[in-house]
């Protein structure tokens, strides 16, 4: 195996990593704590949970496993290797940032426009980097690579749509001010997710 091979595995593993970290963090140190209201699967579940008796993570590790699956079929090898991990590191990850919050007082920001503003800041970083690179947490992301490979539609606009549609069904259980910064996460996000792989595309018309 070359260096360059070996190099790009690193830097694959580096980013699975780091993006599902950041995510992980986001969710059990500001989204959690403020009962602030998230899309992606993870909202999905949420929300499922409260009218059929399932559990969240079981639900979750379903979709992961379903866009998964989807996504091997689309996006091919490279997607199917780098995101296998991603299918079960996010709730290993997030089950780790869960035990450390147990010795933490939580919120670590009780004002709840500051913990919505570094939620979509983190999880837009997450998920800009891993499209970028082809990977993602193996969520509701995978949705939009598929399209964009298909279509060729904008990354960060299709996420921002599926986002909205699951951010709706918080109306059916949620404080309807926690649902107003829940969109607002989103919409930060998914716009950092947009610019991200905008400048990502741009960088790769210079270079060719």
């Amino acid at each position: 195996m070359s260096k360059n091979n070996i190099a790009k595995i690193v830097k694959t593993i580096a980013t699975v990593l780091l993006g599902n970290a950041l995510y992980a963090v986001a969710v059990t140190f500001f989204v959690v704590p403020s009962q602030l209201v998230l899309g992606g699967f993870t909202g999905l579940s949420i929300a499922i949970s409260h009218f059929v008796d399932i559990n969240v993570s079981y639900a979750v590790l379903m979709f992961h496993l379903i866009a998964f699956v989807a996504g091997s079929i689309v996006l091919g090898r490279r997607f199917a290797v780098s995101t296998a991990a991603s299918t079960f590191l996010y709730p290993l990850l997030l089950n780790l940032t869960e035990r450390i919050a147990c010795n933490i007082q939580l919120p670590l920001i009780s004002y709840l426009p500051i913990n919505a503003l570094i939620s979509a800041l983190l999880i837009g970083i997450s998920l800009g980097i891993l499209t970028r690179s082809k990977t993602s947490t193996g969520g509701t992301e995978v949705i939009p690579l598929i399209i964009h490979q298909l279509t060729h539609k904008s990354v960060g606009k299709v996420l921002l749509l599926i986002d909205g549609v699951i951010m709706l069904l918080g109306l059916t259980y949620a404080n309807p001010i926690k649902i107003v910064y829940g969109i607002l996460i989103v919409v930060g996000y998914s716009a950092i997710v947009q610019l991200l792989n905008y400048t990502d595309e741009k960088l790769t018309e210079g270079n060719a």
